[in-house]
């Protein structure tokens, strides 16, 4: 389970899972940055 929320979520029982944090309370670093977010992006800073 997920040590931050205690979510129970399954996983590999050979991982290495003590300190577990699931993608929820450990978002990754790429989450939402894609192609057409950044081209949003470069529109409004153009705009502005």
């Amino acid at each position: 389970c997920c040590k931050e929320c205690s979510g129970h979520f399954v996983v590999n029982s050979l991982d290495l899972n003590n300190e577990y944090v699931c993608g929820l309370c450990h978002m990754p670093s790429r989450a939402g940055k894609t192609k057409k977010a950044r081209e949003l992006d470069n529109a409004a800073s153009i705009a502005a």
